[in-house]
C-alpha cells in the first residue's frame, strides 16, 4: 500500500514540475490571427443581410446567393468561397440540391 501511494505521489509532482514548465514558455506559432466580420447583403432577391460570418482580415469572398424563381421548393441557392489571396487556403460552400426519395406510382417512371 505504502509503495503505491509512493508511486502516486511521484506522479503528481512530476506532472506539477511538467505543468510548471510548460507555463513558463511561450507557446510558438503566430501571436495573433485578425479577422474581420463580413456581412453579406442579397442584393439580388431582398436586399437584406443574408449572412454573416469572421474571416480572416486579408482573405476575399466571391459568390453570393443566386435566385431560381422557377423552383418554388428551394428558391434561393447558395455558393460562394472566402480564400487567401496570398495562398491556396480556402472555405467553400457549394450549391445547394434538394433530393427526395418517394415510392408513389405516379412520380416514378414505369417499368417495361
Amino acid at each position: 500500500m505504502a509503495g503505491r501511494t509512493a508511486f502516486w505521489a511521484l506522479c503528481v509532482l512530476f506532472s506539477a514540475s511538467l505543468a510548471r514548465d510548460a507555463m513558463s514558455q511561450p507557446a510558438p506559432g503566430p501571436a495573433t490571427m485578425a479577422f474581420k466580420t463580413f456581412v453579406y447583403i442579397d442584393k439580388e432577391g431582398t436586399g437584406i443581410e443574408a449572412f454573416r460570418m469572421l474571416i480572416p482580415s486579408d482573405w476575399v469572398f466571391e459568390g453570393g446567393i443566386r435566385w431560381v424563381l422557377d423552383n418554388p421548393g428551394m428558391p434561393a441557392v447558395a455558393q460562394f468561397r472566402v480564400r487567401n489571396p496570398k495562398g491556396r487556403e480556402e472555405f467553400e460552400v457549394f450549391p445547394n440540391q434538394a433530393f427526395f426519395w418517394t415510392s408513389a406510382r405516379r412520380t416514378t417512371k414505369s417499368r417495361t
